[in-house]
């Protein structure tokens, strides 16, 4: 998947070093509790958007698109929304976070908890769900209730204008919720009566649904959350962003 609009909006956005937001807490690197805390006051300047940062707002975070190749397995479905809202990201309470940069090592974790995620937008599936034939368009809202995610970041120390800065290489992310509510228009087109079906079955079964094209959700929003943070990161020096 691909969130094209968010993304290029990051990726054209002007980069020059800059002070951090006096909103931010600035925290030791092992001050755990005072990272968690960073984290979440993070989440809250960008909710509308950052100009100095080249940020665009993260709540709702706007996808021109996004698109899930079928796996071929119970969820057998071409997948493409466009375009896409998600909303509620910032009202996630960070449960804990960590920096690593002993001994040569660069990683960042943590871990956060959203009560309640939505992805609002249009869709069209082509393929098979479960025992059912999908040939469906339209109106969609996907809601993640309790949604836990893992963060985890691998960095590097670069050079930016003569002063030290990181740089994420890798990021990988684990989202996992504690249920999902589907809701998706004309799933088969023209049948109303077995779009009902359809979906009354998906609900039933949101879990497994979402086992099957979980990987593509984590993939998509990593990507999001790793072009959000080298953009911090590429504005900001280390030495502004932690303490000593």
């Amino acid at each position: 998947m691909r969130s094209l609009l968010f993304v290029s909006c990051l990726l054209l956005a002007q980069t020059k070093a800059i002070d951090p937001p006096s909103e931010l807490l600035i925290c030791k690197m092992h001050d755990t509790d005072c990272i968690a805390k960073s984290i979440k006051s993070a989440l809250l300047l960008l909710q509308n958007g950052r100009k100095d940062l080249g940020i665009p707002p993260i709540d709702p975070i706007h996808l021109a698109n996004m698109h899930i190749p079928g796996s071929g397995g119970q969820v057998d479905l071409e997948q493409t929304y466009e375009p896409i809202d998600v909303f509620g990201l910032s009202a996630s309470s960070i449960l804990d976070g960590s920096v690593d940069m002993d001994n040569g090592n660069c990683e960042i974790t943590m871990n956060s908890l959203s009560p309640h995620v939505e992805i609002i937008g249009q869709y069209k599936f082509t393929g098979k769900l479960l025992l059912f034939q999908i040939n469906g368009f339209g109106r969609c809202n996907v809601t993640l209730i309790n949604l836990s995610s893992k963060h985890t970041m691998k960095c590097e120390h670069v050079d930016v204008d003569g002063e030290e800065h990181l740089r994420v290489t890798d990021y990988k992310l684990d989202m996992q919720p504690e249920s999902i509510m589907y809701e998706f228009e004309n799933m088969v087109d023209g049948n109303r009566a077995i779009s009902d079906e359809v979906l009354k079955v998906m609900n039933e079964n949101n879990l497994d649904i979402y086992a099957e094209i979980k990987k593509d959700y984590d993939r998509t929003f990593a990507e999001i959350f790793y072009h959000i943070t080298n953009k911090i990161f590429n504005n900001i020096p280390k030495k502004k962003l932690f303490l000593e």
